[in-house]
């Protein structure tokens, strides 16, 4: 079996197989027609005037928040790979054996939720299904020591998106939990700036990131509320010790009061509703800061019109409990590229990232607006090194349907397609949490 990647979408490509042997070389043409009829797939708009030197080489691989389909694009926005099913809200995760974690097809038993987690490769065969009772939405990863992270609701539960389970891979032990109601005192009503509907007592939390931490041998849980708008740092074989919490003081219940962290310095603005924060290399903390409202509060909230979205990083001095915030992009560019739902950030090298704007919303006189369900979505993704911007794609809702918001994105380099094990394949492994 020779597995072909990275064939040009819509597209009759040329493909030379050379076979050497013994010194003699042997060469066939094959020309490959890619399909041109995927419904899912959105429209694709690279900007062409920007120097491309310093472009991390590999390609960029997302989901459509709307069809659900994940694909990736080169640096010219060619469509170069996708996957030919919807999957759940998980994101497209490389893992340390070349494999990737995506949800399943399986609609889980909460919102956004997938009932499973398939281990594939870039085939699209399925090595391993990882199962849950109460399904996973938003976040599934390997962590730093093999085992799998899933962002999960517990079943039976009346509340949806508030915990986290940490997997055995091979066999579905859950190594360790955590219940957010638990470790936040109870559960709480959403910020009261948030309308009725997607935020309410249910679902009081909406748990949209979680990242698994060592620093000098102890373990630490990263967590992200969207309708809390807190980043909640807490060790994790203790987690009632929470270390600091990131975020507007108003409407912080008394348990995590003693942690909120105080600003400091010129320019300092909190995140609301934020996605993805993770820890840099240097021990700085990067996040997307939707800016949903920019207030926890009906009286002080700020319209679409009036606001902006930004990656963001903040320096955090955890003996003062303090922190500080050192960098950012995207506010000066205001409304337009304004997301008021999902997002992404990724750290690509020292002073080097990815940035996804990711539910760019917009009305039929493409003003900004919250209302995500009646709204035309589009995307904005931009990667910068050194505070250069070297590359930008722009991804607006085909004329089919509506897909131009992206969940997440993951700059995967080319290298992954040279792969020799990609030519072995065994049969499906069934994991099941216990």
């Amino acid at each position: 079996i020779i597995p072909i990647y990275g064939l040009y979408y819509n597209y009759n490509n040329t493909v030379v197989i050379t076979a050497i042997s013994n010194g003699n070389i042997q060469e066939t043409t094959l020309n490959l027609k890619t399909d041109g009829n995927i419904d899912g797939l959105p429209i694709i708009n690279v900007e062409k005037d920007i120097n491309e030197n310093n472009i991390t080489n590999g390609f960029t691989f997302m989901v459509s928040q709307d069809s659900m389909l994940p694909f990736a694009i080169d640096k010219d926005g060619e469509i170069r790979w996708y996957y030919t099913d919807s999957i759940g809200t998980v994101g497209f995760k490389e893992m340390k054996n070349g494999h990737f974690l995506i949800g399943s097809t399986q609609e889980g038993n909460s919102l956004l939720s997938t009932m499973s987690v398939y281990e594939i490769d870039l085939l699209g065969r399925i090595y391993t299904e990882y199962y849950t009772e109460g399904g996973i939405h938003h976040e599934a990863e390997e962590g730093y020591n093999g085992n799998l992270i899933f962002a999960i609701s517990k079943f039976g539960s009346n509340t949806i998106n508030d915990c986290i389970v940490e997997m055995a891979p091979a066999t579905g032990e859950t190594v360790r939990s955590w219940d957010m109601a638990e470790i936040m005192g109870g559960v709480l009503e959403p910020n009261s700036v948030w309308p009725t509907g997607l935020a309410n007592s249910s679902n009081w939390f909406h748990n949209n990131s979680v990242e698994l931490i060592n620093e000098n041998g102890k373990d630490y849980v990263l967590v992200s509320s969207r309708h809390q708008s807190l980043v909640i740092k807490f060790e994790a074989d203790n987690p009632d010790n929470i270390v600091w919490v990131i975020g507007d003081h108003d409407q912080v219940p008394e348990k995590l009061q003693p942690y909120l962290l105080k600003p400091i310095g010129e320019g300092f603005e909190w995140q609301y509703a934020q996605h993805a924060p993770l820890q840099l290399s240097n021990g700085d903390i990067m996040l997307f800061d939707n800016g949903c409202y920019r207030s926890k509060n009906e009286t002080n909230a700020v319209s679409p019109s009036d606001n902006y979205s930004r990656a963001v990083i903040y320096h955090i001095d955890q003996e003062a409990m303090t922190i500080e915030q050192i960098w950012q992009y995207g506010k000066e560019l205001g409304n337009t590229i304004y997301a008021t739902y999902v997002g992404d950030v990724d750290e690509l090298d020292e002073n080097h990232y990815l940035i996804n704007f990711g539910g760019i919303c917009k009305d039929e006189n493409g003003n900004a607006t919250d209302d995500i369900t009646g709204s035309i979505r589009q995307s904005h993704i931009v990667e910068i090194k050194n505070n250069n911007i070297v590359w930008q794609v722009d991804i607006s809702s085909n004329d089919k349907s509506n897909t131009g918001s992206i969940y997440r994105v993951e700059k995967i380099n080319k290298s992954i397609f040279n792969r020799d094990d990609y030519t072995q394949y065994n049969k499906i492994v069934i994991v099941n949490a216990n």
